[in-house]
Parts: structure tokens; C-alpha cells; sequence
């Protein structure tokens, strides 16, 4: 019989509304032991439009001799239906993401500067929001392939890559609890 030494992805995490427009999170990898620290500032303008400012550090957990990271992400709202979504690090910009939505489907074309690759996704509820979001991606460079259904607390993510036989599955869970 095979002896688990740990659960990969098994990540303990809260998060605190300090005020209306702000919130501390806090997060821990257990297998991995990389603790995450975050804040979001969600009441900011820019250019007059409303935007969402995450900053996030993760230490680095078991890697030895390495440090941790800063990240973070902007995201502005362009129109009601346009968003604009630019991720980073301590280097500079990293992702640069638009979402566009209609009645029922947000579309993600989106670009990784650091890997020169473009991405496609498209996403949409099921049943009117009753059965859950899909949500199919394509990077258009290593032309891998994903798929995820999350319904509620649960996260079902599926990915194919063009070198690997079979995809690889991944099952999410995260309940938020409130005190």
C-alpha cells in the first residue's frame, strides 16, 4: 500500500473585511508550506473608473534558497460590459487580460507578456446561474486546452495538453464561512 505524505493543493486560507472597501486575506499551502498574505482595495478611481487594486506576497515555502514574491493584479471596469485586468509582479506586467460580456457570455482574450503567448476564453452559466459556470480556454501558443465547471463551492478543472495523452484533472473546493 502507497503512503501519502501529503496532499498537493490542500490549502487552508481566511479572509477579514477590515472595512467596506478593503480585505486582508491569508492563506497556507500545506504540502508546500508557502503562506500567501493579501490585500484588496476595492474603492479605487482610476481615470474616473472604478477599479480593484490585489496585492499579494507568498513566501516560498519548501524551495530552498529562494525567496518570496510579490504580485498583484488591477483591474479597471472600461463600460458595464468591459473590463480590463493587469497582472504583476516585482519585474513588471505579467498578464493583460480583457473580459467582455453580453447577456449571458464573457468572453477573455487575454495576453502573458513574460511567455509571449496569447490566450482565448469564453465562459457562461448553466441553467441561469442554477447549474453552475463553464468556462473553455485555448492558449494559443502551447495549445493547451481547458475546461471548468464550478458550481457553488465546487471546482471541477480539466486540462489538455498537446504532448500529454491524457488530460489532468483537478477538483477544487472552497466554502466561505462568515463569523
Amino acid at each position: 500500500m502507497r503512503k501519502i505524505k501529503s496532499l498537493p493543493g490542500l490549502v487552508a486560507s481566511a479572509d477579514l473585511k477590515a472595512r467596506s472597501d478593503t480585505t486582508l486575506s491569508v492563506s497556507h499551502n500545506i504540502a508546500s508550506k508557502a503562506t500567501k498574505l493579501g490585500v484588496t482595495y476595492d474603492a479605487l478611481r482610476l481615470a474616473g473608473k472604478k477599479s480593484a487594486l490585489r496585492l499579494n506576497y507568498v513566501t516560498a515555502g519548501n524551495a530552498k534558497g529562494k525567496s518570496g514574491v510579490f504580485t498583484g493584479e488591477l483591474g479597471t471596469a472600461l463600460a458595464a460590459n468591459k473590463k480590463t485586468v493587469v497582472a504583476f509582479n516585482e519585474r513588471g506586467v505579467v498578464n493583460v487580460k480583457l473580459l467582455l460580456t453580453d447577456e449571458a457570455w464573457t468572453y477573455e482574450p487575454s495576453y502573458n507578456l513574460l511567455k509571449k503567448a496569447p490566450s482565448l476564453a469564453v465562459s457562461r452559466p448553466v441553467n441561469g446561474g442554477k447549474g453552475g459556470r463553464v468556462k473553455m480556454g485555448w492558449n494559443l501558443k502551447t495549445d493547451d486546452l481547458t475546461g471548468e465547471w464550478q458550481y457553488d463551492a465546487f471546482r471541477l478543472v480539466a486540462v489538455k495538453r498537446p504532448d500529454v495523452a491524457v488530460p489532468t484533472i483537478g477538483v477544487a473546493l472552497e466554502r466561505a464561512f462568515s463569523v
